[in-house]
């Protein structure tokens, strides 16, 4: 019997120490809000600081439920602009493509490419190759005046070169010449050149 009573004070004691604990919870409630039911209140309340959606003690009620109610701007949109290289205006929540370099864009035109101002990059460029030869043609019976002279070729040749871009655009094109020549003793078929020169 004694067991009995001694086991019942022991229970007793025990709730009472723990019942304070319990009732103490219960009176601070949990951190998130909990409506009030009657005026919209919660507590704690948020209201827009600036561009930032801040919680604020006590009871009221809320004005915002994250940064984007107060006009800031979306962080998905944000990661998505700065990740494809774009420049971000945290101010006017905008996504502009990336100031390019002039200089930069000068050269791709000056190679033929295609400039895209979006990425500030340069597409098909041309990269020449080597020169090419086309053609020639070459005579041995070639006069002409120089000065008062005749000149004559013992050997002219000219020769046709083009050089190419990989995706075979015409680059440069050329002709060289190679001669051998010497002049004649004094024409009077040259009299016009004569005095020209």
């Amino acid at each position: 019997m004694k067991r009995v009573v001694l086991l019942i004070g022991l229970i007793t004691v025990v709730v009472w120490l723990a019942a304070p604990r319990v009732l103490l919870r219960a009176a601070t409630g949990p951190s998130h809000a909990v409506p009030d039911g009657q005026s919209g209140e919660t507590q704690p309340f948020y209201v827009c600081d600036g561009r930032m959606c801040v919680e604020q003690p006590g009871c009221g009620i809320s004005a915002c439920e994250n940064d984007q109610d107060c006009g800031a701007c979306d962080p998905y949109e944000r990661w998505d602009c700065i990740t494809i290289g774009w420049q971000w205006d945290d101010w006017s929540c905008t996504c502009s493509p990336p100031a390019c370099d002039p200089w930069d864009e000068q050269d791709c035109v000056n190679n033929w490419g295609s400039w895209n101002s979006s990425t500030c990059t340069c597409s098909n460029p041309c990269n020449p190759g080597p020169a090419e030869y086309q053609s020639s043609w070459s005579t041995t019976a070639f006069q002409w005046c120089n000065a008062c002279f005749w000149g004559t070729f013992r050997y002219y040749e000219e020769s046709h070169y083009t050089q190419f871009c990989q995706d075979r655009r015409v680059w440069d094109d050329w002709w060289t010449t190679s001669a051998d020549f010497y002049y004649d003793d004094f024409s009077t078929e040259c009299d016009y050149w004569c005095w020209e020169w």
